[in-house]
């Protein structure tokens, strides 16, 4: 008696096994499809960039007719609208922190002492104002504005595209 030598690996069984689990899958999906259960592909709106949220809040901060009442408020939103940028974009907790935590914070941030300094002194006469009872003038206030933004300006670590009439305004400006 002979036997026939068939090599190593039977491959006639690799292709059939093959062969069934593709029918098996093709079976799935049109039973999968007919029925309705197969996945759809969903869209997921854009994240908006901090940069603009924060932009946007500070355009929307209404300075001119600024009472003894509302200039608390005003620096209130103007020291919140930075420190939920700086959150956003550095993701540090520091909307939960205190001026002087965030001065112990950033030295982790790559950033220039000449930026840190300019935002702990707006961040500190935004705690007189809040905390203290100090009223700056209108002039001040608008002067407060426009730095902030410089500050989030300057914070801002990567590329994004800002809005062509802020950019217009910004060479007006300076």
């Amino acid at each position: 008696y002979g036997i026939k030598d068939r090599g190593l690996f039977p491959y006639w069984l690799t292709v059939r096994i093959a062969a069934i689990i593709l029918l098996l899958s093709f079976l799935i999906w049109t039973w999968l499809k007919k029925t309705g259960r197969l996945p759809s592909r969903i869209e997921v709106p854009l994240k908006t960039p901090p940069l603009q949220i924060a932009l946007e809040k500070l355009g929307k901060l209404n300075v001119d007719n600024a009472s003894k009442e509302s200039v608390k408020l005003i620096y209130f939103e103007l020291s919140q609208i930075i420190r939920e940028y700086l959150e956003y974009e550095y993701f540090f907790r520091i909307l939960e922190m205190t001026t002087e935590e965030i001065r112990k914070v950033l030295p982790r941030f790559a950033v220039d002492e000449e930026w840190e300094a300019s935002l702990m002194e707006f961040l500190e006469r935004a705690d007189r104002v809040k905390f203290a009872k100090d009223l700056p003038e209108v002039s001040t206030i608008q002067l407060d504005l426009k730095s902030a933004e410089k500050l989030i300006l300057r914070a801002h670590r990567e590329w994004i595209v800002i809005p062509e009439e802020k950019v217009a305004k910004e060479e007006e400006v300076s």
